[in-house]
């Protein structure tokens, strides 16, 4: 199971999630609710914004609501995105070393 993960990732453009990551980063300061993926779809000429935006979720990189559709639950499209914690430090390796202050 772990090596199938592995070649998951692997498969992925890592370069790819950057931009996804920066993109949901720029829309969330900019004001810009909800982050939806239409605001992504530009970022793939491949068009698989939403095989991307399920595989961070499942990586706890990002949240978001996953609209369905039909009998069998075939995903449409997502909405509501938001960075996770996880998505945050990915996205600025910096906060890695920083520690929380104490009081």
């Amino acid at each position: 199971m772990w090596l199938d993960k592995a070649m998951e990732v692997s498969r992925l453009d890592q370069q790819l999630i950057h931009a996804i990551l920066q993109k949901i980063d720029s829309c969330l300061h900019e004001g810009t609710l909800p982050v939806h993926d239409e605001y992504l779809k530009h970022l793939s000429e491949k068009g698989e914004i939403l095989e991307y935006l399920l595989f961070m979720r499942d990586e706890r990189l990002i949240g978001g609501a996953l609209v369905t559709r039909g009998i069998d639950n075939t995903p449409y499209r997502m909405t509501n995105i938001s960075l996770t914690h996880l998505g945050r430090r990915a996205l600025h390796p910096s906060l890695l070393s920083q520690r929380p202050e104490t009081i």
